[in-house]
């Protein structure tokens, strides 16, 4: 679907209605939501953006692999077979499209954060051969889990709290994450292009913390964040902006409090409220250097009557809204 003019600014929608890779079913709703509850086609379209709408999921295959089901823990990991089928559908598209791609602001709507590692190694290839890309990871958790950190009983062992294991290529992450790595197999992502951002420094386990320190990662965590979240935005993007060439943001709405907006697939009551959220957030639409942004986790079924979705697309536009002016 597209609202087409060609001597508009572009932004190109991405839909990935996928919940594979995580607790239980909604996520698939998001992406229609967003766009016909949401508004975001016609929010787009006041601002004087043509606006292009892409469906990565659009095989059968593809699509029954996205639909969530109850799923046994195997090697540490649940459901890894159909997320792996998901993720790989949207590498592939976003190669496929890097042209079409190329010149507009590319917003992608999940699903579930699992494909973040597959949009950041899919959009990777509509830049030059040698460009740095970084990414900033708006999150409430630090998605630092190993397939061997989940054999306690109640483990979730679902693959979107691996996300950042794998980005980073942890030692000890899953082998079929190797597909989403450089061309030359060194991971997407390495001290020197991600800064994490607002995520609850209580719930990260020890040795989580170990392995951010050891290793030199940024991080803002929520504390920090709270006390000017735009400001807090600002000195991640320079410190980005530094190091990179090119910047993608992962938002996922868990880093927003459950207790003031409760959205999330996953509750999360250690988070930022949804104010200083959409002020981070703003700040960082409005920087050159950033391309795109994945938004993930919203879930639809927690939102019977859809209020919390339009604020959040309304917020997200008024971010957008300031790229009229780079």
């Amino acid at each position: 679907m597209a609202y087409y003019d060609p001597e508009k600014e572009r932004v190109d929608v991405v839909c990935v209605l996928t919940e594979a890779g995580t607790h239980w079913a909604g996520q698939r709703k998001a992406p229609e939501a967003v766009v016909k509850i949401g508004g975001l086609a016609y929010k787009l379209l006041d601002l004087d953006f043509k606006v292009l709408f892409h469906d990565v999921l659009s095989s059968d295959s593809a699509s029954r692999a996205a639909a969530w089901r109850p799923a046994a823990k195997v090697d540490g990991v649940r459901n890894e077979a159909n997320t792996v089928v998901v993720m790989e559908a949207v590498q592939q598209f976003l190669r496929n499209h890097q042209q079409d791609l190329q010149d507009g602001f590319t917003i992608v709507l999940g699903g579930d954060c699992s494909i973040t590692l597959a949009v950041f190694s899919g959009l990777q290839s509509r830049h030059p051969e040698g460009t740095k890309v970084g990414l900033l990871y708006m999150d409430g958790d630090a998605d630092l889990t190993l397939p061997s950190e989940t054999s306690a009983e109640g483990s979730s062992a679902i693959m979107d709290s691996m996300t950042i294991s794998h980005l980073t290529g942890r030692a000890g992450g899953l082998e079929s994450m190797r597909a989403f790595s450089n061309a030359d197999g060194s991971p997407l992502v390495t001290a020197e292009n991600i800064v994490l951002f607002g995520f609850d420094p209580l719930q990260l386990a020890p040795e989580h913390w170990v392995y951010l320190l050891e290793n030199g990662y940024k991080a803002y965590t929520r504390p920090t964040v709270k006390k000017d979240p735009s400001v807090c935005a600002e000195k991640a993007l320079a410190w980005l902006q530094d190091r990179v060439d090119v910047i993608y943001v992962h938002f996922d709405v868990d880093v927003i409090d459950s207790g003031e907006s409760p959205l999330a697939n996953y509750p999360h009551y250690a988070g930022l409220e949804f104010s200083q959220a959409m002020s981070a957030l703003q700040a960082v639409l409005q920087h050159r250097k950033v391309k795109g942004l994945t938004l993930t986790e919203v879930n639809p079924n927690n939102d019977p009557d859809g209020d919390m979705i339009v604020r959040l697309v309304d917020g997200l536009v008024e971010g957008v809204k300031q790229r009229k002016k780079l």
